[in-house]
């Protein structure tokens, strides 16, 4: 099972924000939290338990480090990176291209979901 940091790298990436300046380790934790529990509300069939077996009858687990395990599938981790990215993106909005880039990794985190 991947850790939040395993994520990170990846949402880092998409961002241009690979050296961490922009976007503080604990804003993205928070915006991974959202997204795992906006996820299992709409997928209650994503989140794993230790053994990797799919579970429905437990919400995922609360987010605080990037050390925490995600509690989602591995299916869903791609949708999990977008919807971060649209967030983060979205926090600078009055930048036409920010804007641009949060509504793409919003609609990619719709189609992924």
């Amino acid at each position: 099972m991947a850790t939040v940091a395993d994520l990170i790298a990846e949402a880092r990436y998409q961002l241009g924000d690979e050296s961490g300046i922009q976007w503080v380790d604990a804003k993205l934790v928070e915006y991974f939290r959202e997204g795992q529990i906006e996820i299992y509300g709409r997928k209650p069939e994503s989140v794993l338990c230790a053994s990797d077996t799919r579970v429905t009858t437990s919400a995922p687990d609360d987010l605080t480090a990037t050390t925490d395990t995600v509690a989602l599938s591995k299916t869903f981790h791609k949708a999990l990176v977008h919807y971060v990215c649209a967030k983060a993106f979205s926090e600078d909005r009055d930048d036409e291209h920010n804007l641009a880039l949060s509504k793409k990794h919003e609609a990619d985190y719709e189609r992924s979901v």
